[in-house]
């Protein structure tokens, strides 16, 4: 879903640069509820939300109202070309996004629990799962995958402190906030 703000004047005009994004993506398109924006939906992903000041791009965790107002009342397009175009130019993710950015929160009970009840986890948790570089030793970036998608409905904060858990358990090498996030993301958008 493409969030395009602030961009009708008073009089129903459309500001130029908005007018090339319109045309950029025919796909369904409605005026945003404030009657001062537009909502264009398309079919595809990005691997994490764009958030610039001309236009907002999320593939998933967001929220929309439907207004049932259409601009251009089109099917929904497949534009995965054109949101790769997009996410590669603009699409770097930011650690200083609230959406992007998430305290790490303990949650060693919860992990027990999982611990009880989930043969997956488990195997996660004793390396068993397989993930095995050239030389024979744990690839713990896709044990971190496994984890992050095994725990995806868990908030990122919780998710940040596992993998962050894990890794100090298994005396493997820290991972940097952004590469937990990246892996938090791709696991969720794998699901």
């Amino acid at each position: 879903m493409i969030d395009l703000d602030h961009c009708i004047g008073a009089h129903g005009q459309v500001q130029s640069e908005v007018s090339k994004i319109l045309l950029y993506f025919q796909s369904y398109t409605e005026v945003s509820p404030s009657g001062t924006g537009f909502h264009i939906w398309v079919r595809g992903r990005i691997p994490c939300a764009i958030k610039r000041k001309e236009f907002e791009i999320y593939s998933t965790l967001r929220y929309m109202t439907v207004t049932e107002n259409p601009t251009f009342n089109c099917p929904l397009a497949n534009c995965q070309l054109h949101l790769n175009k997009i996410y590669d130019k603009y699409g770097k993710p930011s650690l200083t996004t609230k959406e992007e950015f998430a305290e790490p929160i303990e949650c060693k009970d919860d992990l027990r629990n999982l611990y009880k009840v989930s043969q997956q986890f488990k195997k996660i948790w004793h390396l068993q799962c397989g993930f095995d570089k050239a030389d024979g030793t744990p690839d713990y970036s896709s044990y971190d995958m496994a984890l992050a998608g095994l725990l995806q409905s868990w908030s990122t904060g919780r998710i940040v402190w596992a993998i962050q858990f894990f890794r100090n358990q298994w005396g493997a090498k820290p991972k940097h906030g952004g590469g937990i996030l990246s892996t938090i993301s791709r696991a969720k958008n794998n699901s």
